[in-house]
């Protein structure tokens, strides 16, 4: 016999309790299942490709500049707004970096105008350049073969420094070194 209340009692007691935790962290486990973890967005400079349109650089025929360059698209700002969502061409303007600019690199009369796009060449090939251009002419260029993709320029006192990418700390200097320009 046993009384109300008694020890028969507290034994079903944590039985119970037992089955209620164990219910309630099933539950929870089963959850995990449910969540879908997004992988993190790639910044749009790393992976953003520009088409080359023109067959020329301000009026200038490609041919006169790299006989093997088909076409080219200078990163001008009117080319990166209509080519770049909102969001995207405002980080461009709030960035420090600029698709061109004006410096006196070689320190001779008058100022050279740097300014950066991308080329297809005829077989195919495809690539960034930065131009410097003196006086109406294109006078040295430099190329980065691979993706069509952003860059831009930095005037850093007497060197220029060409990215690639807008938040890496990776860049090539462009600067005058013994009568000429060079890419380092």
């Amino acid at each position: 016999m046993q009384l109300a209340g008694g020890i028969g009692m507290l034994i079903g007691k944590p039985h119970i309790f037992m089955l209620f935790i164990g219910a309630l962290l099933s539950g929870c486990s089963g959850s995990k299942n449910n969540v879908s973890v997004q992988p993190p967005e790639e910044a749009w400079w790393v992976s953003k490709q520009f088409t080359a349109l023109e067959d020329n650089i301000h009026e200038t025929p490609l041919v006169d500049i790299n006989k093997d360059w088909k076409l080219v698209s200078i990163l001008s700002t009117k080319y990166l707004e209509a080519h770049l969502s909102e969001a995207q061409y405002t980080n461009i303007q709030n960035s420090p970096l600029s698709p061109s600019v004006e410096a006196n690199l070689d320190g001779l009369p008058g100022m050279e105008t740097l300014f950066v796009g991308v080329f297809e060449s005829y077989s195919g090939a495809t690539g960034r350049f930065i131009a410097i251009k003196q006086d109406r002419k294109i006078i040295k260029y430099f190329t980065h073969s691979g993706m069509a993709g952003y860059s831009s320029v930095y005037l850093d006192g007497d060197k220029l420094r060409w990215y690639k990418c807008m938040e890496c700390n990776d860049f090539d200097v462009i600067l005058w070194s013994q009568g000429k320009y060079v890419l380092q």
